[in-house]
């Protein structure tokens, strides 16, 4: 039986996939180490002493030997790179540990020693190091005890693309931000046409001049590269956003990042009676309040409609024709206000007010209402003989004057008379025609609008029949008024 020492990284479970090589007819079979026969330089303590063998001018030859009778393909330039800079790390190798080769020697030459068991008592006390080479990845295990290294195959290469977001935990929509991308290329070989892509949440957006894609021609091996991407947000709450990174060697990376965004929301409201009477004071007022989670410098407008009189306002309005213009300052999270102004319109009808509140971030927000000018009905009715007495036979003349004395029009004013049994009805004229139906009762037709101060007349005219007290009546109605009311004028007939 042969006897050499061996190596083995990590633990043994890190070395499982060995177990599936072919096995040799004859595996070496190690129990001992340190054989100043078989052993491939001299032992090392220290990390700096591995870094030496490696480096020492008469062992690179025979190092080239082991490696060429295992038929490696790697650039040996490589191999001494890594062992003078790359990380050395300690491991022990258990017993049972199977290794698909190590260098030895026989009477001085350089050997490999193929499909090699330790089965020795203790764990074997070995370096480490990672290199690539020709597109490849090894791992070199050289045993502290004989320096008999060997390589370890991990396939090939694989880019080692890394991408991190950096990402502030609070943003606000009125305030410019940035989401800073970090490229790393962790691998020892460049990497080239690398992409790097964004999916943002909705209320998310790249800022003036920033790209939501872009691309590295190269990337050296541990290059670092930072990509600063101006952002800005048009909708609060919670906001999440994916990068993605790719290489045209395949390497790939995705990093998610996480901000919550604030901002301020405003809203207004008009207050207004829903009408007014023609002379008296409106009062409109407007409640302005901050719903959203940061402040704002806010302002409110609230433009005068055309033929009205501004009489009052509340404090800090500056009333530049036709707009009345408050300046709230800087209105914080749940602040409210309620400010008011005072107005005088001229006429009667719908008087609009269209008021609007922003912010110096926040959207533009309007509101409105329309109170009604009103007037109060008022009518006036008059009705007089033009001569009494009258004798028998002789005609009585009767005016009749309906005045609207209110400030609103007045609508299907209608009179009705009634014409006493001592007489008999022959014509009449006025505002509207007159018929006389059964029983006496003279009927005119409405006045569809009587505006106010505006007088609407009618003269009828009887024919005294009998000797004695005669009693005229009209009955007036119209639709502001809630019950008809009536006059009665008495003429002596003799």
């Amino acid at each position: 039986m042969r006897r050499t020492c061996t190596a083995f990284l990590g633990v043994a479970l890190a070395w499982l996939w060995l177990a599936s090589l072919p096995v040799a007819a004859q595996p070496h079979r190690a129990t001992h180490l340190g054989n100043p026969a078989t052993r491939f330089a001299p032992p090392i303590q220290r990390p700096e002493e591995l870094r030496a063998r490696f480096r020492d001018p008469t062992l690179r030859p025979d190092i080239a030997s082991i490696l060429r009778q295992w038929g490696w393909q790697g650039d040996l330039g490589d191999l001494f790179e890594a062992a003078e800079t790359a990380p050395i790390t300690e491991v022990h190798l258990p017993r049972g540990t199977r290794l698909p080769f190590m260098s030895s020697r026989n009477r001085g030459r350089p050997v490999v020693l193929r499909d090699v068991i330790w089965e020795g008592r203790q764990p074997i006390d070995a370096y480490v190091f990672v290199f690539n080479s020709n597109g490849r990845r090894y791992r070199c295990v050289t045993p502290k005890a004989c320096s008999n290294f060997l390589l370890v195959d991990l396939g090939a290469v694989r880019p080692e693309l890394e991408l991190e977001l950096s990402v502030p935990p609070q943003v606000t929509t009125c305030d410019p931000w940035e989401v800073r991308l970090r490229l790393r290329n962790a691998g020892h070989d460049a990497l080239t046409d690398v992409r790097w892509t964004a999916a943002l949440a909705e209320g998310l957006d790249v800022g003036p001049g920033g790209m939501l894609t872009g691309t590295i021609a190269v990337l050296r091996a541990g290059e670092v590269r930072d990509v600063p991407v101006p952002m800005r947000a048009t909708a609060g709450g919670g906001k999440s956003m994916t990068w993605q990174a790719v290489s045209a060697e395949g390497g790939r990376a995705e990093a998610v990042g996480n901000t919550t965004v604030r901002g301020p929301r405003l809203t207004i409201d008009c207050v207004a009676p829903p009408r007014v009477l023609l002379g008296h004071p409106l009062e409109i007022c407007l409640v302005v309040r901050n719903t959203g989670d940061a402040a704002d410098l806010v302002t409110v407008t609230l433009p005068v409609p055309p033929g009205v009189t501004v009489v009052s306002a509340s404090q800090g309005v500056v009333y530049v024709p036709p707009n009345l213009t408050w300046d709230l300052g800087e209105f914080v999270p749940g602040a409210a206000v309620r400010i008011c102004a005072t107005f005088e319109a001229p006429d009667l009808g719908g008087v609009t007010f269209a008021a609007a509140a922003h912010g110096a971030c926040a959207e533009r927000v309007v509101t409105g209402c329309e109170p009604r000018v009103v007037g109060v009905p008022a009518i006036l009715l008059e009705l007089v003989d033009v001569e009494d007495p009258v004798p028998v036979g002789g005609e009585v003349v009767y005016e009749i004057r309906v005045t609207n004395q209110g400030t609103a029009a007045l609508t299907n004013v209608r009179p009705v008379g009634t014409v006493p049994d001592l007489q008999e009805y022959v014509s009449s004229t006025g505002a509207t025609p007159a018929h006389l139906e059964d029983g006496g009762r003279l009927v005119m037709e409405p006045v569809a609008t009587l505006e106010p101060q505006a007088t609407a007349s009618w003269r009828v005219v009887t024919r005294a029949l009998e000797v004695g007290i005669a009693h005229f009546r009209i009955d007036l109605s119209s639709d502001q008024l809630p019950r008809a009311f009536g006059e009665l004028e008495s003429t002596n007939q003799y």
